[in-house]
Formats: structure tokens, C-alpha cells, sequence
């Protein structure tokens, strides 16, 4: 181009010698089409990088925009222990992902409150229905416990103080894996860990039994529980008995806590039938004594019929010897009257024999 304009002292190309001031003009224009190549080609890689990052910000935002989204749908399902990974320049996520904690917990916390109110009502019901027996009661509300708390063996062991002095703990009812124990025993107050939580009144919670404490045998072979509840029936500072369960897994406190509420409730129910019980014995001795006090009465009854019977009996005869005798001394005075009048007769015949005797002795000595 400038040899185009006529700087002919100039070349480029066709020349065959350069000198000082070709070769500088010659650096010079090469310095400047370098700047002006590493200047373009700079320009060019900060808009491809500028490019490059903002298709990597678009696909990071709609990252971000489709784990919001995520998070949303399962939020929106239902699903609030999703784990799913955020940035940590995302407030949205990080809101949302707050939103589902709160929304977990209070989930939770719905599901542990319809757990105790179900609990509450399905053993009240069982406590309503089984009222009558004691052995019944405690054996149905047992297997519900083990069932609904998903437990593996329990107990009941209810104060027997029918004597002063001799009172102690009775297991009453027992179940395990889902078959009903048949099992004699007895604690004295005060004796291991049952007797010990009937006289502190302090329920005691156990992962760590002591060795061959419990076994809980089934088909496979015999395994030691993880875990031992044993709570106090106790309601207004009236001690009925103790419940002991077992559990291979450990028990959530809320269940504990439901139990410590059941057991109130348990307590005052047992407390009930025992007053039933103790009421329909001594109905029953009541109206023994009330029938034998009518046998006695009928037997007095008859006795007093057979006396009275006697009675008149013996006042007939009375009155019959009084007749016979009234009739005997009538008899005797008409045999009296008889005799005297006999003997007047045979008076005034001796009388007239004297009289002629006394004649004839006169006409004799005439």
C-alpha cells in the first residue's frame, strides 16, 4: 500500500539488500501487525471465555433452577427427607430446603402426636372392653404394648396383698413373640429390678442388661433383649404393680413417654377392678351369708312350725287329760256321792238293825 502511493525509496519485497532504515521499518510494521494480531486474538479469547462462563452460569442457574424445582416436587409429594446437594450462593434452595426441615420436623412431630392419641385411644378402649377380669385386662393390653410399640416380651406383676403379712409381686400375665406365656412366679417387694422400681415408684430405662438377665426364645434359638422398660402402675401416689418389656431395638423417648401415660391410666383401671373384684367377693360372701342366713331362717322357721306344732299337740292332750280328768273326778265325785249315798243306806240299815236288835232283846227279856 505505500509503495501503492509512491514511497518508492520503500520496498518490501523486491528488494535485495535492506538496510538500517528497511529493517526498521520493516520491525516496526511487523511489531504493529503482531499488536494488532495478539490484540484481536485477545479480544477474541475474552469473548469466547465471557461466552464459555455464561453458558457455564446459564447451566449452573438452571442447575439451581431445577433443584429448586426438585426440592419443590418433593416438598409438594411429600418427600421431606430428600438430600439433595445445593450452592452455597443459592438462598432459594437454602430457604427451601429450611422450609422442609420445618416442614420434617413438624411432620414428625404430627406423626409422634397421632401416635400417642392413637395409642391413648386404642388402649382406653381396650381398658373399657376388658374390665371385668383382672387376668384378662392385664393380658390384653400387654399384647397390644408389645404390638403397637413393637416390643418383644413383656410382663405384668401385680400386688397380691390379700395377707398383711405376706405381701409380694405376682406375674399375672406374660407375652412373647406373639404366644401367650403360662408362667407361675413371684418377686418379693424390694427383690431385683422389678421389686426395686414397686418400692422407688421410679420407672427405669435399660440398654445395657445385666447377662442372662432375659432371654427371649423362638424358632432360631434364644437372643437377649437390647433394651428394658420397667415403669410403676401408679395413680395418685397408689401403687398397683410394675409392667416390665423388653425390645431388641432401642425405644424412642416418645414412646417412653407414652408408656409413663398409659400406665397411669392402666393403674387407675386396675385399681377399678381390683374394687370390682374385692366388691363382687364380698357381694358373693355377702349373699352366702344371706342364703345361709335364709337356710337358717327356714330351718328356724320349720323348727318354730314343728315346736308350735308340738305345742298345740301338747295343749290338745293337755286339754284332753284335763278333760279326761275333769271327767275322772266327776267320775270319782259321782262315785263319792255314790259311796256316801251307799253308805247312809247301809247307815240307816245298821240303824234299823239295831233298832230291831235292841227290840228284840226287849221282846226276848219280856
Amino acid at each position: 500500500y505505500i509503495q501503492f502511493l509512491g514511497y518508492k525509496e520503500v520496498f518490501f519485497t523486491s528488494s535485495n539488500y535492506m538496510d538500517l532504515q528497511t529493517f526498521i521499518i520493516h520491525v516496526f510494521f511487523a511489531a504493529v501487525i503482531f499488536f494488532l494480531c495478539g490484540y484481536w486474538a485477545y479480544i477474541f479469547e475474552r469473548y469466547e471465555i465471557n461466552s464459555v462462563l455464561k453458558t457455564e452460569e446459564l447451566e449452573i442457574q438452571m442447575q439451581i433452577i431445577n433443584n429448586n424445582v426438585e426440592i419443590a416436587n418433593q416438598i409438594a409429594i411429600g418427600n421431606l427427607d430428600t438430600n439433595i446437594e445445593i450452592s452455597e450462593d443459592d438462598l432459594l434452595a437454602k430457604s427451601l430446603l429450611v422450609m422442609q426441615k420445618n416442614l420434617l420436623l413438624a411432620k414428625q412431630k404430627e406423626d409422634i402426636e397421632n401416635f400417642r392419641n392413637i395409642g391413648i385411644a386404642q388402649c382406653s378402649e381396650i381398658l373399657r372392653q376388658s374390665n371385668a377380669s383382672m387376668n384378662e385386662l392385664t393380658m390384653n393390653v400387654l399384647r397390644f404394648l408389645i404390638k403397637y410399640l413393637g416390643g418383644n416380651q413383656g410382663g405384668f406383676f401385680i400386688l397380691n396383698n390379700q395377707k398383711e403379712e405376706d405381701n409380694y409381686l405376682e406375674l399375672i400375665a406374660c407375652y412373647a413373640y406373639d404366644r401367650k406365656k403360662f408362667i407361675e412366679k413371684r418377686i418379693n417387694l424390694g427383690e431385683g429390678i422389678v421389686g426395686a422400681v414397686f418400692l422407688e415408684r421410679e420407672a427405669i430405662y435399660m440398654t445395657q442388661l445385666p447377662q442372662n438377665y432375659l432371654k427371649i426364645t423362638s424358632g432360631l434359638g434364644d437372643a437377649s433383649p437390647n433394651c428394658l422398660v420397667v415403669l410403676p402402675l401408679m395413680v395418685n401416689e397408689v401403687i398397683y404393680g410394675v409392667l416390665e418389656l423388653a425390645f431388641f431395638a432401642t425405644l424412642e423417648k416418645h414412646k417412653i413417654d407414652l408408656l409413663k401415660k398409659l400406665c397411669e391410666d392402666i393403674a387407675s383401671t386396675i385399681g377399678n377392678v381390683k374394687i370390682n373384684e374385692n366388691t363382687k367377693i364380698l357381694l358373693e360372701n355377702s349373699q352366702q351369708q344371706a342364703e345361709e342366713l335364709r337356710a337358717q331362717e327356714e330351718e328356724l322357721r320349720q323348727n318354730m312350725e314343728e315346736m308350735h306344732a308340738t305345742q298345740e299337740e301338747m295343749q290338745r292332750k293337755e286339754i284332753e287329760n284335763l278333760e279326761l280328768l275333769q271327767k275322772t273326778r266327776e267320775s270319782e265325785i259321782n262315785i263319792s256321792k255314790i259311796s256316801l249315798k251307799h253308805l247312809e243306806e247301809i247307815e240307816d240299815k245298821d240303824s234299823k238293825i239295831e233298832r230291831l236288835e235292841f227290840k228284840l232283846k226287849k221282846f226276848q227279856k219280856a
